[in-house]
């Protein structure tokens, strides 16, 4: 999801208002802020509540299915860890055992495309703090060329 500039600069702005209050800016609060028609969130957060409640429970099913972990002992290793029991395929459709995609080279493939996606995206995002940069260089020296098979 991306903002537009009219709303990222209504964030902004709200969150002045809060800091200089000596506040947090909260969900809540900008919901509040967006109910009215003059907010430049209005027509972000004026979808039906039937929809809204379907979209969040369907996101609360996938976040569920997400948690689910498996433990695995990769060939060679001789050290159990954990992994994330169903992974979602795109080809399927679906979540399918972690374990199966892995052993299938496609699917394989588009896993670890997505993981470095999902890696250079958290990379962006904490990369400014100088703090983490030593560690951020350490997890990015860990990422393998390729998935090891099994």
């Amino acid at each position: 999801m991306k903002l537009n500039q009219d709303e990222y600069n209504e964030i902004l702005q709200l969150r002045g208002e809060f800091a200089a209050r000596g506040e947090v800016l909260t969900a809540a609060a900008v919901r509040e802020v967006a109910r009215s028609p003059n907010s430049a969130l209005f027509r972000r957060f004026s979808i039906p509540l039937e929809e809204a409640a379907e979209k969040y429970l369907l996101d609360l099913a996938r976040r569920c299915i997400q948690l689910t972990m498996t433990v695995i002992t990769p060939p060679g290793s001789g050290q159990e860890i954990a992994i994330r029991a169903l992974t979602y395929s795109a080809r399927r459709e679906g979540y399918v055992a972690t374990v199966e995609l892995l052993s299938d080279e496609q699917e394989a493939a588009e896993m670890l495309v997505r993981m470095r996606e999902e890696i250079k995206r958290t990379v962006n995002r904490y990369r400014r703090y100088a703090a983490l940069a030593p560690h951020i260089d350490a997890a990015l020296g860990a990422l393998p060329a390729e998935l090891p098979r099994g």
